[in-house]
């Protein structure tokens, strides 16, 4: 959190401190992080870390440059750099120190946030540390559970909690029997003594799950389960499994944590508590009790957890037969049905939504933290507004804190107008598939508007459908109505397009009618907004400084905001003016997005994210020559196949589990003794629907002819593995338009999806990074320094350091800056291969071992060629090196 700029003899102390350059090494940080764990005297934790450092910031150009400076002091609400690993021993201290170096090397680079700003100095480390609560006695909140039936509590003064849970199992209670609670703290102590070889004492501080817990259950030879309570809605939900293997006998218990103690009790009956059926087997699948398969989905579930002896077991599924990866066509069910059917021409894409925006005051919490200067704050909404935009035009409406439970209010509205929208988007054909919810597009709205509406989004008339995204960055979230079933689906405007301010945004992809307007936000707080609001002069220019970043107000900005201010009667009338405002001058923006990626049959609101639409692009160009009615047939060069008695014995096991499972009558399909004439059929003849010739990469099955009967002889004619996917029972245009992809990308080598494990698991160790986070390093001809890596043989670390050569020339920028046209095939002259193009991967063929063909593919000179006619020859590969 930013400290306060205002507090100068702060920030001096501070950048003096960090400015001299003490020699401080790695290894204080190591002291520090030893006497943590001295101090937690063997107590298993978590740790976290976060810095104070000088941030220093360069603006301008060589011949003109502006340094500043700030610092970030370290808070808890910050720090995002925990390790996942809990602090048992001196071996898990010491790579909690490892993991500290790359995070201090990592926080040298520049980021994609401000690649004009770096972290000169690290002046101050604040460590936290994160205990497990004990078990222990009794808590205040426990009221609302022991009134459950399925509860079992037991009122005992000291710390016996989990003890007394267990007596529930080895002293159960029946018809005619039912234990005291003073039998069952007696068979508690019993049982205490018997799992750890020592009486109970008064003093005891509670059952330590991380270091008691596997004791526990190898002495006594039970699973526990364990349960605890979300109140946000109420309800009970499974979190923990400690399991012995081999054992049957079930040990249920409900976790309560107040946030500084912590209670437990037995739970006799997990389905009416929690409203589902666990797995008995993994002990980890849920399935509500309501759902008419029940039966049928944990069939399913146990059968495969029998195999895998109830261990969750991660495996990659890939296709049985490769498929044209076409995501503009086959991710939109509308174009993919408009299509199949020759009427492209009367796609379009979704050009009517709303917007809005949410206008918020900062509540301030504990200015004042000890020595340093931090603010907390709290945003509440007070003003709400959006722009609609239909067939018929564009009009907005406003909501604020003057009308009771305004943001309700606007959301009823916003269902109202929506119905309309709806309307719009539709096609007059009923027939065709199509996308119903309506865009909510809001600006930066993923991380404040969503949060601030995410407790209105729920009430008795609608609720949430759908949420994507994690807990603070709403990517997605669909509200249904309850009575109208309109979809309201609210989105952010900055997953479109790049990271940039709305500002930016208007003066890029606007066309210049409208401009953001001018608010004092930091002048408005909850403390006199009512009061400054009712006002009918302006704002003074001063209210207007941006404080956090030491900015004045110009006058000629200024002058502009008074000609603005003089249409309006109050400053509430101008707050209404600037909240529509900034809904409505997204308008053009979001058009022109629309349009751009209309041109190449990509609907952009019907997409989550700009990678999203960057991808279908980029293969709608590779199929912009694709008709369904062309001729894409090319003989394959693969010798055909001859199928074993084993795969034959498979297909005929296959047809008639089909059969079965459709009761058909299977006693005349064919059989094993039809291996000779089958074998002859699939090696001579071709599929009946795409005429390709059977291969192994193109296997063949049996169609039926009439699909009402079984796989008799008289009834199957032979077709691709692919073919007879597409044609099951579907329309006939659909199998058409799939069977024709598939032509053109064989026909045109394009990307198609991996049917090989093998393949797989090769390209998948090529494949780095995370959640679309990419780092940018600002290089300036003549001043950035060459970067080594040298490896620390001590420390076990490798790190970056500053060599004694500069950069004298940029030759571009970094590799994603030109990924559309890397992507898309266009020439690129740092590319020396294949005529300057990078071409996308085809069907993946086969995978080599063979040193020399190895080294043939590698070292062919084709590669340098500039005929394209001899470059189009090449394989693309992948090495793997050892």
């Amino acid at each position: 959190m930013l400290c306060d700029v205002q507090n100068q003899d702060q920030f001096n102390r501070i950048k003096n401190i960090a400015l001299n350059r003490y020699n401080k090494e790695t290894a204080d940080l190591d002291k520090h992080l030893d006497s943590a764990y001295d101090k937690e005297k063997g107590n298993v934790f978590k740790l976290a870390v976060d810095f104070g450092v000088l941030i220093e910031r360069v603006d301008g150009n060589n011949e003109d440059q502006t340094i500043k400076y700030k610092y970030m002091l370290p808070v808890d609400v910050s720090s995002e750099r925990r390790a996942p690993l809990e602090i048992r021993s001196k071996d898990n201290i010491n790579m909690y120190k490892q993991y500290l170096r790359t995070v201090i090397g990592s926080m040298q680079e520049r980021t994609n946030t401000d690649t004009h700003e770096k972290i000169v100095s690290i002046f101050s480390v604040m460590l936290f540390v994160f205990r497990y609560p004990l078990a222990g006695a009794a808590i205040p909140s426990l009221k609302q559970h022991i009134k459950r039936k399925e509860i079992y509590y037991v009122d005992c003064k000291v710390n016996l909690c989990f003890w007394t849970a267990y007596s529930f199992i080895t002293m159960p209670n029946s018809k005619d029997k039912r234990w005291k609670d003073c039998s069952r703290i007696a068979e508690a102590k019993r049982i205490f003594q018997r799992v750890n070889g020592v009486e109970f004492r008064d003093n005891y501080q509670g059952f330590d799950f991380v270091g008691d817990i596997d004791n526990f259950i190898n002495k006594e030879q039970v699973n526990v389960h364990m349960y605890t309570f979300e109140s946000d809605p109420p309800h009970y939900e499974l979190t923990q499994n400690y399991l012995v293997n081999g054992q049957d006998k079930q040990f249920n218990i409900l976790f309560i944590n107040d946030g500084i103690n912590a209670h437990i009790m037995y739970i006799s009956d997990v389905e009416a508590l929690t409203g589902f059926r666990y797995c008995n087997i993994c002990h980890r699948q849920a399935f509500r009790i309501g759902d008419k398969n029940l039966q049928q989905s944990m069939r399913n579930h146990m059968k495969k957890c029998q195999k895998n002896d109830g261990k969750i077991v991660k495996k990659v599924i890939l296709e049985k037969f490769a498929k044209p990866f076409v995501p503009h066509i086959l991710s939109n069910k509308t174009y993919k049905y408009l299509l199949a059917n020759n009427l492209t021409h009367l796609f379009k894409p979704t050009r009517y939504y709303i917007t809005y925006d949410i206008e918020t005051l900062e509540k301030k919490v504990n200015e004042k933290f000890g020595d340093s200067s931090q603010v907390t704050a709290t945003l509440i909404p007070y003003a709400i507004a959006s722009t609609v935009k239909s067939a018929s035009g564009i009009h907005s409406f406003y909501y604020d804190i003057r009308t009771d439970n305004f943001l309700d209010k606007w959301l009823e509205q916003l269902f109202k107008e929506a119905k309309q929208v709806k309307k719009d988007n539709k096609y007059i054909d009923e027939t065709i598939p199509q996308y119903f919810e309506v865009p909510v597009i809001g600006f930066n709205s993923a991380k404040f508007d969503a949060s601030v509406l995410f407790k209105n989004l729920k009430s008795k008339d609608w609720t949430i459908s759908k949420y994507l995204g994690s807990s603070t960055i709403a990517k997605q979230i669909i509200v249904k109505h309850q009575c109208s079933n309109i979809h309201l689906r609210f989105v952010d405007f900055k997953i479109y397009s790049m990271q940039n301010k709305l500002k930016d945004a208007v003066r890029d992809f606007g066309n210049g009618t409208y401009k953001k307007g001018r608010f004092p936000h930091e002048f408005i707080n909850t403390n006199n907004y009512m009061n400054e609001l009712d006002k009918i002069e302006p704002f003074p220019i001063e209210a207007f400084d941006n404080q956090l970043r030491n900015k004045k107000f110009s006058e000629v900005k200024y002058k502009e905001y008074l000609v603005e201010a003089a249409k309006y009667k109050t400053r509430w009338d101008y707050l209404k003016h600037y909240n529509i405002l900034d809904t409505r001058v997204l308008i053009e923006p979001i058009d022109y997005l629309i349009e751009l990626m209309f041109k190449y049959n990509v609907d952009m609101l019907a997409n989550i994210s700009m990678s999203q639409c960057a991808n279908a692009i980029k293969y709608s160009m590779a199929y912009n020559g694709f008709d369904i009615n062309g001729d894409y047939n090319c003989e394959s060069t693969d010798k055909s196949i001859e199928i074993t008695q084993c795969y034959w014995r498979a297909k005929v096991d296959s047809y008639i589990e089909q059969d079965n499972k459709k009761n058909r009558d299977s006693h005349n399909n064919v059989t094993i003794d039809d291996y000779s004439y089958f074998k002859e059929l699939f090696k001579n003849q071709r599929c009946h629907m795409c005429n390709a010739r059977f291969t192994w990469k193109n296997r063949p099955t049996l169609d039926r002819i009439d699909n009402e009967l079984g796989h008799s002889k008289s009834n199957v004619i032979p077709c691709c593995l692919y073919c007879n996917v597409y044609k099951a029972n579907r329309d006939e245009n659909q199998m058409k338009l799939m069977i024709q992809l598939r032509k053109y990308a064989l026909f045109k080598q394009l990307p198609m999806t991996l049917t090989s494990d093998e393949g797989y698991q090769l390209l998948r160790k090529g494949i780095t990074g995370g959640i679309s986070n990419v780092m940018h390093r600002y290089n300036i001809a003549g001043e950035t320094k060459i970067n080594r890596y040298e490896y620390n043989k001590e420390n076990k670390c490798v790190y970056s350091v500053d060599s004694d050569y500069v950069m004298t020339h940029v030759v571009q920028l970094d590799f994603h800056s030109q990924y559309p046209s890397v992507m898309s095939g266009e020439p690129n002259a740092l590319n020396p291969y294949t005529c300057n193009t990078i071409y996308m991967p085809a069907q993946l063929i086969e995978k080599i071992t063979d040193l020399d063909r190895c080294k043939a593919l590698i070292y062919d000179t084709n590669r340098f060629s500039n005929d394209r006619l001899v470059v189009d020859q090449m394989y693309l590969f992948v090495a793997e090196i050892k």
